[in-house]
């Protein structure tokens, strides 16, 4: 899959995920409704355009660029990035805490495989 289709892929899935219109989404994103209409359409897309839209949804460029088969997949990789964000955020403490919680899910289930 090419680029410019996978922005087009991941951005209809995450407006509509969002459940919002074409202009509500393209206001949140930082572009124009005729814009967002031509890259969904894969008519057109610039990396300034790739570039502005992440910053305005706090993602990673290489997230709407990369190729995901299920809407679900995106949807996962959103929850990473948010979730590695938070992790980072915690106190050495915590996060030795949380690993240790984690790893002792991790043996739970590996028990039940």
């Amino acid at each position: 899959m090419r680029l410019k289709q996978n922005l087009a892929k991941n951005l209809k899935t995450l407006r509509l995920s969002r459940e919002q219109s074409l202009v509500e989404f393209a206001e949140e994103i930082g572009i124009s409704k005729s814009t967002l209409q031509n890259i969904e359409s894969e008519k057109s897309s610039t990396l300034d355009t790739v570039d502005t839209i992440s910053e305005n949804l706090g993602i990673p460029a290489s997230v709407l660029l990369s190729e995901q088969s299920e809407p679900d997949q995106l949807n996962i990789t959103l929850l990473l990035i948010k979730g590695m964000e938070w992790f980072d955020n915690m106190s050495a403490e915590d996060k030795q805490s949380f690993i240790m919680v984690i790893n002792n899910l991790l043996e739970i289930l590996a028990k039940t495989i």
